[in-house]
């Protein structure tokens, strides 16, 4: 959409009227994705993020970025229903994604899992071999950077794997 007809349009369509947002609910982090064959409803689509608890404005400039480049991320402060939301972003025309890691991740399962041994989850992930032992003893809890990378791990270990041996390589 052009900068011009966008403008005709908000025009046409008179003041902006309240969103309500939710009281409360959880942090999502989302991706919101173009469908190709589909036509976004924008003011819908930007009315459900703003419901979210961001600015009616952010809210705006992110559909307007998923119309223009296919794609936006976003933080949204309060998802008070994460499949209440994804069906109602789908409806408008966006495939949203939520990338909230889940904290639920058992790292002792996950190296178990592998078959591996502390060392060699240590060495393969390049975690410091205390760090895996906390986390297993439930003395520290991973923060969310290592939420993240665990998560990655647990759904694509050979990947992430060879993703660290190349970056390693090619930084010596």
């Amino acid at each position: 959409m052009k900068n011009s007809s966008s403008k005709a349009v908000l025009e046409r369509l008179g003041p902006v009227r309240a969103v309500s947002q939710n009281a409360s609910g959880s942090k999502e982090l989302v991706v919101l994705l173009r469908s190709d064959d589909t036509e976004i409803h924008a003011i819908a689509a930007t009315r459900i993020l703003a419901s979210c608890g961001v600015s009616l404005l952010k809210a705006k400039r992110t559909i307007e970025a998923v119309i223009e480049n296919g794609r936006a991320d976003l933080v949204l402060p309060k998802v008070e229903a994460v499949d209440i939301l994804k069906t109602m972003l789908i409806d408008t025309g966006i495939d949203p994604r939520i990338t909230t890691p889940s904290p639920d991740v058992d790292v002792k399962a996950l190296r178990e899992l592998l078959c591996m041994s502390q060392e060699q989850f240590s060495v393969a992930y390049g975690m410091e071999i205390r760090t895996i032992q906390n986390y297993e003893a439930g003395t520290r809890k991973p923060d969310a950077t290592a939420i993240s990378y665990l998560t990655l791990i647990q759904s694509f270990p050979e990947q992430m794997r060879e993703a660290l041996a190349d970056a390693v390589r090619k930084t010596a």
